[in-house]
């Protein structure tokens, strides 16, 4: 499965990251950069975030995903 950039998903962004990290989305701006992922600015009330939205519905894997998040937290 392929996600094709659409102005769909700039508009879920808001909602997406209220409900998963209740974070109230002030303004967001798509970085532009690469082809496989979609990047995001989002100025949120407390501060900035970067959120990339993956391109191919089988990639990251969650292990992947897992490993990721694990590494941030340390």
């Amino acid at each position: 499965m392929v996600f094709e950039y659409t102005e769909k998903i700039p508009k879920q962004i808001p909602r997406v990251l209220r409900d998963t990290l209740g974070l109230k989305v002030k303004s967001l701006s798509k970085v532009e950069n690469g082809e496989v992922n979609y990047n995001f600015r989002v100025d949120t009330d407390d501060e900035p975030v970067i959120m990339r939205v993956f391109r191919y519905g089988s990639w990251p894997k969650e292990e992947t995903l897992r490993l990721v998040e694990d590494k941030l937290k340390k």
